[in-house]
């Protein structure tokens, strides 16, 4: 069995590995049979409309020597992600198996063939674990899973011809419910190769499934034309185009349409509906010209014209996903031995420049729900332009689930009980920190490895006012902080002084009184107010005011009555005492 990956949650299927995210279904790799994208009711967008900015935390593990590209899958059945990273000195691959938060094992590898380059999951024996598979210098290398969490040696597999493979994808494209590969391959003749999946573990020998001039350095499975049967895209550099052939269901590909980007050298082609029209778009990046090109789909097959979008340094990878919630495919660009760069999807084809890039050596980005909430994460494969150090695989956990609500704070004798909302994705939560502001310096916080909303910060001085905010903190790090609480000053808990009494003025059988909350605040916080009404000097029935408003209204008065008010304050500690008298007011 296959793995599906739906709103973080794992299903089986034996078609490979779909995925299907929140709002209109945005397809990166369909391996599935019927991969078609179903619109979910999201709505078009104004290209103004500036998306919100996701928020990441992030850890990073050791690979082996010449990382060059990062793939997700789960290869010991248990629902949740690893990773699979090549590495092209020796060749190898790097297993880190996850522990469903977003940790992983330390590194495992495995030996390949020479120069790794691209690497993918498929559920090549149906067992329910994930197999790798490598594209390399001598065609592709398949190692099956064995259950635990571990795989088997590799056995190499031709590629068709005297190519070396550059690309790489797997899905079910001749409707026998079995996984398939299809490499890109480059050399004279060369262009792309279809391996089927004979649903034991192996593969048939490689057929030729197009050839280009130039080859090929990316291939993608996905439905195109919306009749549930697998598409095949290529990139064929040095045509500067995108070729996209219709699947006929059988594994056979016929030519469709060339899309012709105008750049020079084609790093990756994806696909995902950048429009929220139910139809797949393709997405490719090209790292001669730094430009990512974008053709909208039509639903049948064919594409509208090339757009353009720039800001980019040698852009070799590409992944489309949404990233911040809001329905709509965002996209991560890896910069070759630059940054990776986000662009948030608007929802009509266009995007916004994300202020969140990640520096370092990035040669490949993916996504996936690495800690098994709602939100996409992102793996990054970075590697040193030395090649003498081990690389690495840097994991950006999606923190945007875990924003906070402002915390509301109740103070006590040196401490303070904050308490909040749980975020979002509160699932995923492991503890809070908490933090004390002193006018606008921070002081130190606190870390609660507790998932209850209700805590006391200890250590504070009396007399002195704070503030804090809250943040959650998952398995990786901490998330976004929360805007600040209300002011609270903390002191020994007392009764409140006598409020400084304002004006009264009267109105028909009632009458308006102001006051001045007592000085110093008091603690705990003043909940309501006492104002009592007086004839002469005798006290008539008062009436309590449960809300710390300063103006209230005393209704039940007799007309032609002089009246004066004394006022007090409440909090749980008791009613404190009483403010001076006001002006006499007659109701009329």
């Amino acid at each position: 069995m296959g793995t599906t990956e739906t709103g973080g949650q794992m299903r089986g299927s034996r078609r490979g590995y779909v995925r299907v995210w929140r709002g209109p279904v945005q397809v990166l790799m369909a391996v599935g049979l019927a991969a078609a994208t179903v619109g979910l009711g999201a709505t078009k967008v104004s290209a103004a409309v500036n998306p919100a900015e996701p928020t990441f935390v992030g850890l990073s593990k050791t690979v082996g020597i010449g990382g060059f590209s990062v793939a997700t899958g789960d290869v010991d059945g248990d629902g949740d992600l690893d990773l699979a990273a090549t590495n092209q000195h020796p060749g190898s691959v790097s297993l880190l198996v996850g522990n469903g938060d977003g940790t992983f094992a330390d590194h495992v590898d495995y030996a390949t063939n020479d120069n790794p380059d691209t690497a993918a999951f498929g559920d090549l024996n149906e067992d329910g674990s994930f197999d790798v598979i490598i594209a390399d210098d001598a065609g592709v290398s398949v190692l099956l899973a064995n259950g635990d969490g571990t795989l088997a040696a590799h056995t190499e597999y031709a590629p068709g011809g005297p190519f070396f493979t550059r690309g790489l994808a797997t899905g079910d494209v001749n409707g026998d419910d079995h996984v398939d590969v299809v490499v890109g391959t480059g050399g004279v003749g060369s262009g792309a190769s279809l391996l089927l999946g004979n649903g034991d573990g192996t593969l048939a020998a490689a057929t030729s499934a197009y050839v280009v001039a130039g080859g090929t350095t990316s291939v993608a499975l996905a439905d195109v034309n919306g009749d549930t049967v697998l598409d095949l895209l290529t990139t064929e550099s040095s045509q500067d185009r995108v070729r996209v052939l219709l699947g006929d269901g059988a594994g056979g590909f016929s030519p469709q349409a060339s899309l012709f980007t105008g750049n020079g050298t084609l790093d990756q082609v994806v696909a995902a509906d950048l429009d929220a029209d139910s139809d797949l778009d393709v997405v490719a990046v090209d790292s001669l010209t730094d430009l990512g090109s974008v053709f909208l789909g039509n639903g049948d097959g064919s594409f509208g014209a090339v757009s353009h979008f720039g800001g980019l340094s040698r852009p070799h990878s590409v992944a489309a996903g949404d990233l911040n919630g809001d329905g709509f495919p965002d996209l991560a660009v890896a910069n070759a031995f630059a940054f990776t760069r986000l662009l948030l999807g608007r929802g009509d084809g266009t995007f916004a420049p994300s202020s969140t890039s990640f520096g370092g050596e990035n040669i490949s980005v993916v996504m996936g729900h690495l800690n098994g909430d709602a939100f996409l994460d992102l793996a990054i494969a970075i590697r040193s332009s030395t090649q003498t150090f081990p690389d690495r695989v840097a994991v950006l956990v999606n923190t945007t689930g875990l924003a906070m609500d402002r915390p509301v704070a109740v103070c006590g004798d040196g401490q303070a009980t904050v308490s909040w909302t749980a975020p979002a994705e509160a699932s995923v939560v492991a503890g809070y920190v908490v933090t004390p502001f002193v006018g606008y310096n921070i002081q130190p916080s606190t870390t609660f490895n507790s998932t209850a909303t209700t805590q006391t910060v200890t250590g504070l001085t009396n007399g002195t006012q704070y503030r804090f905010k809250v943040a959650a903190r998952n398995a990786v790090g901490v998330g976004p902080t929360s805007k600040v609480s209300n002011p609270v000053t903390v002191a020994p808990p007392t009764v409140p002084g006598p409020p400084t009494i304002g004006t009264a003025a009267p109105g028909n059988a009632e009458a308006t009184v102001s006051w001045t909350a007592p000085s110093p605040e008091v603690c705990p916080a003043i909940t309501g107010y006492v104002v009592t009404p007086y004839v002469g000097f005798f006290p008539k029935p008062s009436t309590t005011f449960n809300s710390t408003a300063n103006t209230q209204t005393v209704t039940g008065l007799t007309n032609g009555t002089t009246y004066r008010f004394r006022v007090q304050a409440i909090n749980t500690m008791g009613t404190g005492g009483y403010s001076k008298v006001t002006n006499p007011v007659t109701p009329t």
